[in-house]
Formats: structure tokens, C-alpha cells, sequence
């Protein structure tokens, strides 16, 4: 079953922003204004793997360890946009990709 709805924000008018469910209850595509804006991605194990923009086709690629944990966001090129250090189950720093902390 795919689901379909539209939310508008005060003053945007009956256009507001769109959000498309799969079967799965995972978000897929989002719209505004009734044009899609991004198109989202999951692997087997229900994880966020990846996130396109709809106008320039960019995608942004997300990644997981084994347990699930995640490990940071990589642009299409495989640049790293943000990095998680992980002590046991627990984050304690996330680097952006200039390397601050």
C-alpha cells in the first residue's frame, strides 16, 4: 500500500509540502508546491541509505556498521560530510567534512 498526503503550512496555500510512503512505511519522495524535492533510500535492514535531489540528481549516501549504528553521510563523490566516533554504543564526536569536531 502506498500512501499518500499533503501537509500545508500556515499561509502556503492547498500546495504545502507532500510526503509519499511505500509499502514499507518508509518516506520515499517528498514534494512541495507539487514538485518533487528528494527521493529517499533504504537498504534491507530498513536503514536511510541514501537521499537524492530531485532537481540537481545529487545523492547523498549514508552508512551504517553492523549493528546498525551510523557512521557518517558521504556526498556522491564519496567525500565525507559528517563522520561519527562511536565509544561502545555511545557517539561522542561527529566531525563535519572539514574536519571539525
Amino acid at each position: 500500500m502506498v500512501e499518500n498526503f499533503t501537509c500545508a503550512p500556515f499561509g502556503s496555500g492547498p500546495n504545502g509540502r507532500g510526503y509519499r510512503y511505500g509499502e514499507d512505511s518508509r518516506l520515499r519522495r517528498v514534494t512541495v508546491n507539487g514538485t518533487e524535492t528528494a527521493r529517499y533510500h533504504y537498504n534491507g535492514k530498513g536503514e536511510q541509505v541514501a537521499k537524492t535531489d530531485a532537481k540537481t540528481g545529487e545523492t547523498q549516501r549514508y552508512l551504517y556498521d553492523e549493528a546498525g549504528q551510523w557512521l557518517g553521510e558521504y556526498d556522491g563523490q564519496g567525500q565525507a560530510k559528517q563522520q561519527v566516533i562511536w565509544l561502545e554504543n555511545y557517539p561522542i564526536a561527529v566531525i563535519d567534512g572539514s574536519g571539525a569536531a
